[in-house]
């Protein structure tokens, strides 16, 4: 304390010394560097002296300050001292008792501490630092050989055998690195036997710390040693058995819930095989339910199954399917006691999916065999990928024509099925949308998968073609806009279908339908599911085209069947040696022979006795395999019939060679050819006929015009008006003659229009009671609610006279003359026998009488012109004829049944009309008189001036043109005023009809009268006059023309 405070004051005393003198020294040089003016240095100086004097008091002060407080605490301390002296007295005493008791206590420790020294199992030897042993106990002695005597005092005897630490011995390596030394080491005994040891040194210290000795401890360890080597090599053995098994290894530890219940384990140790089955790495001390949380719910029978291993002790094997990593393993759990057991596992997918797949393919094939038909198979077939897969709906779609719709389904809602049938893309025209190549565009990822537009690099795509995914709202997510226009229409997902999957059905590279699965669920589906479903859906494809061929093959030989029984034609099967095997129920009906009679007759045996060499017919059939040919053939009765028969050589399944025989029997064919003839022979009679009406009716025209004129021109009274009248009727006679002639030829030109034929009759009625005379009852049988008809009304007049003529001629004694009339369908086989019948719905008009009837002979004729029993002078030869010709251009057809003294009944047959109109009435003849300008064109001029004096006199003014283009030429001049034109229908160049098109073109709105006695081209081959057309027959009078001038007018 007290050097202290002489060196603090030496300091200060320094420091104010040093100050002092740089204060004298370098004051006044300061002064005059401040200041050269005397009186400032003054000042300065005087500053100067009282600074000096006040750091003077300053360092007084502070030394006087720090010398007082110095002393103040110097006093505090010495009382403190005095009060420790007083209490360590008491101490002092305290201690030395706890020494008395240390020392009672150390030499029982040495006591206790010399027993376990002597009595150690352990060779234990201390050294004094220079190698001197100081103890050796009793171990040591057994251990290596030497006594205590033999010891003690003496160097430390134990050499070892190695060059252990660079020959230093075990005290100085101890000494040296002051540190505990645990080393096995082999040493030398007395009897120069060598010891494998495990040493373990420390350094002993003496009371200052210092390093005084050490002590050496030593284990026999050759036992140990040999026994680690020995487990070292069986170590060795095991680790490569573990690194290098095939199967995976896991060594886990068990793990239990508070209610002593096996819940989780954890990883001790793996192979690496583990790591490659599993795909897991890195799970040494982690728990099962840190890798897989949903273990316990997912896998529950694991966990319970590793339990009982470890509670029971006795191993168990079993084969699951791991939900978590989708792999297929065996595992064979053992217990090795203390809650620890170790499981081998395996990966048996490759087996599970082998065994699967046999399985599914077994179930599969069954199923395909046992179905009838293809609607069967995929009923059952959806079904069983149902509950293959236990999803919610599956379906299959199947080509059919350009799209896909669905086949069958199941699962599916129905509203969904009916949405989403249909695959075809159609543009806002309703039009299908075709690629470049033709080819259907379509719609929806069913459409991508049919057209083959997969992309296997997708990850939703598979390379056999196929869709799949476990998530389609992550799918949408996930692609573009365009992809979700142009290949899906969203509509699965948007019925909630998470998991989709679309395999295709293909059979030799072409596609031609799917298979559809959805569920809700998400994550139904895996790559190996998918390829399972591939294999079954080929083997489907295969199932179904096999059936498809069975289907045809049965279709095929049920039409045959229907065909061989059903057929009017004989077919027959036979030997290529002409023997019948076989023949249909057509052949028995044909020959009037049983099938057993026919197959025993033969060929030959069938064949007419002049033409029963067939030689002819198998050498034909030998070089060509085929052979056609008409032939007389024989009936069952002995009657003999006209037959074409048609053969052909065929090879059955066995290669023998089998002949089809087809025989028609053609009786009926010749007959209608016979007809054919007589239609075509009166066909052209008709066509005489109608030209010579032509040429008439221009001619009558003329004079009955001019007759008509001239009458008009004479006084009603005297000779030359009864020579007139006789030449109007004479015209108007020839007029009905050609008429006939017409309506024969089916050249007449007609107005058809809308008639009852009930109503038509009954208006009728009185004028043909007044023309069959008392003699002969009419009765009229109508129909209810009949028919309407298209018919020109006159035409059934002449149809109703003609018939009625014919009866009052054939029942000259009276008798009864029945109209009737009936709604009837006519069906084909009705049609047969009539050569123009077409089958359909008719009125049929019935005529029939209770006359003298006809023989067949004269049947055939009655239709033919001129053709007549009657007297001559008492009939033309043309009623008939005209009825034929009037029934067949109105699309209808005859039938007559007569047989002499029976009678003759007229069945005419005219088609309905299925939507009728109103029914004309005739305008009543009015007093001629016109006013207007009507262009006539006609090529004829003894028609143009006939027509032109009729109108003249009627009170018209007319307008001449030889030809459509003169009359063309005149409607151009505007100034040329035209009320109506009347023209021919047949003009040189073109008709009437297109001459009008080309006026109207100029003048639209112009109305038209057409005239004609004859229109064979242009009303037989392109149609009648349009209905309603403005039309008068040639020839006509002047009321006539008057009135239809003025119906065309208007007027």
């Amino acid at each position: 304390m007290m050097q202290r405070h002489m060196r603090a004051s030496m300091k200060i005393a320094s420091i104010y010394a040093l100050t002092g003198i740089f204060w004298v020294l370098f004051s006044d040089k300061v002064a005059n560097m401040i200041s050269t003016d005397p009186e400032a240095v003054a000042v300065i100086s005087m500053v100067k002296g009282w600074g000096y004097v006040l750091l003077t008091a300053v360092l007084l002060y502070w030394l006087i300050q720090r010398h007082m407080t110095e002393l103040g605490r110097a006093e505090e301390q010495l009382i403190e001292q005095n009060e420790e002296l007083c209490m360590t007295e008491e101490e002092l005493r305290q201690q030395i008792d706890e020494y008395q008791n240390s020392q009672n206590e150390l030499f029982e420790a040495h006591k206790t501490l010399n027993a376990l020294f002597q009595f150690s199992p352990l060779a234990i030897v201390a050294l004094d630092t220079n190698g001197i042993v100081t103890l050796w106990n009793r171990s040591a002695q057994l251990l290596f050989g030497w006594s205590e005597n033999d010891v003690l005092g003496k160097p430390y005897p134990l050499v070892s055998l190695e060059n252990f630490q660079g020959d230093r011995s075990d005290l100085e390596i101890t000494v040296q690195e002051k540190s505990l030394r645990d080393v096995t080491t082999c040493r030398l005994s007395k009897s120069g036997e060598s010891i494998d040891v495990s040493i373990y040194t420390a350094p002993m210290h003496g009371n200052r710390g210092e390093i005084t000795g050490i002590i050496v401890m030593l284990t026999d360890i050759t036992q140990r040693k040999q026994q680690d080597r020995f487990l070292r090599e069986s170590e060795e053995r095991y680790r490569l058995l573990f690194e290098n098994m095939q199967e995976g290894f896991a060594y886990s530890k068990m793990l239990y819930d508070t209610d002593g219940r096996a819940c989780d384990f954890i990883y001790l140790s793996v192979n690496s095989a583990f790591e490659e089955l599993t795909g897991l790495r890195g799970v040494v001390g982690k728990k099962v339910t840190e890798i897989f949380p949903d273990i316990g719910r997912e896998h529950a029978d694991l966990i319970e199954t590793y339990g009982r291993v470890v509670r029971t002790g006795q191993p168990e094997r079993l084969e699951l399917f791991f939900q978590p990593l989708g792999i297929w393993y065996t595992i064979s759990a053992y217990s090795t006691g203390n809650d620890h057991f170790g499981a081998i596992i395996d990966n048996i997918s490759s087996r599970k999916k082998a065994e699967q797949t046999r399985e599914a393919t077994v179930e599969l094939l069954r199923i395909c065999n046992r179905s009838k038909n293809s609607r069967e198979l995929m009923r059952d077939l959806l079904g069983y990928f149902q509950q293959l897969l236990t999803c919610d709906a599956v379906g299959v779609r199947l080509h059919e024509g350009d799209d896909f719709p669905y086949y069958e389904t199941r699962g599916f809602p129905e509203e969904f099925v009916l949405q989403e049938n249909s695959l075809c893309a159609y543009d806002q025209a309703g039009e299908m949308v075709r690629d470049s190549a033709g080819h259907p565009a379509y719609d929806c990822m069913c459409g991508t998968i049919l057209s083959g537009r997969s992309d296997p690099s997708r990850p939703f795509f598979t390379a056999r073609g196929s869709f799949w995914s476990n998530c389609t709202t992550e799918l949408l997510a996930s692609t573009t806009e365009a992809d979700r226009q142009g290949k899906t229409r969203n509509r699965c997902n948007g019925d909630g279908y998470e998991s989709v999957a679309l395999v295709p059905l293909r059979l030799q590279g072409k596609t031609f339908g799917l298979f559809q699965f959805n569920d809700k669920k998400k994550g139904c589906f895996t790559l190996e599911k998918i390829t399972l479903l591939e294999d079954l859906v080929d083997s489907v494809a295969i199932a179904l085209a096999k059936l498809k061929i069975d289907d045809e093959l049965a279709e095929s030989n049920e039409r045959f069947r229907m065909i061989f029984e059903n057929s009017l034609d004989a077919i027959m099967l036979a030997t290529a040696e002409c023997d019948i095997l076989t023949a249909n129920p057509a052949a028995c009906r044909i020959f009037g022979k049983s099938e057993e009679e026919i197959c025993r007759a033969g060929c030959a045996g069938l064949m007419a006795h002049d033409v029963i060499d067939i030689s002819g017919l198998l050498e034909e059939l030998r070089r060509t395999g085929r052979s056609r040919g008409e032939t007389m053939m024989l009936r069952g009765d002995g009657s003999q019939f006209p037959a074409e028969i048609s053969s052909a050589l065929f090879s059955d399944q066995a290669g023998i060679q089998k002949l089809s025989i087809v025989i028609r029997d053609v009786t009926e064919r010749l007959n209608l050819e016979t007809q054919l003839r007589h239609s075509q022979k009166m066909e052209a009679i008709g066509t005489l006929a109608g030209g010579i009406a032509h040429d008439f009716n221009n001619m009558l025209a003329v004079i009955q015009g001019m007759a008509e004129m001239s009458k008009r021109k004479v006084p009603g009274e005297g000779e030359l008006w009864e020579h007139l009248n006789l030449i109007s009727k004479a015209a108007d006679r020839s007029i009905e003659i050609t008429r006939q002639l017409l309506a024969f030829s089916r050249k007449d030109l007609a107005s058809p229009k809308p008639v009852n034929l009930n109503v038509h009759i009954i208006e009728t009625e009185k004028t043909l009671l007044r023309l069959i005379g008392e003699d002969i009852v009419l009765t009229f049988r109508p129909a209810s609610d009949v028919w309407s008809v298209l018919i020109d009304p006159s035409q059934v007049d002449q149809i109703l006279v003609n018939l009625a003529v014919n009866a009052r001629d054939a029942m000259a004694g009276g008798g009864t003359l029945v109209i009737a009339t009936e709604n009837v369908s006519v069906d084909a086989a009705s049609c047969q026998s009539v050569l123009d019948a077409t089958p359909g719905e008719y009125v049929q008009l019935s005529v029939s009488d209770s006359g003298v009837g006809m023989e067949k002979s004269i049947l055939d004729h009655i239709f033919e012109p001129f053709f007549t029993t009657k007297e001559v002078g008492k009939g033309t030869g043309l009623g008939l004829s005209t009825v034929y010709g009037i029934v067949t251009q109105n699309n209808g057809f005859i039938k007559v049944s007569s047989k002499p003294g029976q009678g003759t009944t007229f069945h005419l047959y005219l088609p309905r009309l299925l939507e009728a109109g109103a029914v004309e009435q005739e305008t009543p003849q009015t007093v001629p008189s016109g006013n207007g300008t009507v262009l006539i064109v006609e090529d004829d001029n003894m028609m143009r001036c006939v027509a032109s004096l009729l109108l003249k006199e009627i009170g018209y003014r007319s307008i001449i043109a030889e030809s459509p283009e003169s009359a063309i030429e005149i409607c151009g001049k505007r100034d040329t005023e035209i009320d109506i034109i009347l023209s021919d229908v047949i003009l040189p160049g073109m008709n009437g009809k297109a001459m009008m098109e080309e006026i109207r073109k100029i003048r639209p709105g112009i109305k038209v009268l057409f005239m004609s006695g004859y229109t064979a081209d242009v009303i037989t081959q392109r149609g009648v006059v349009d209905e309603g057309t403005n039309f008068i027959q040639k020839p006509f009078n002047i009321f006539t023309l008057n009135a239809k001038l003025k119906e065309a007018l208007g007027v």
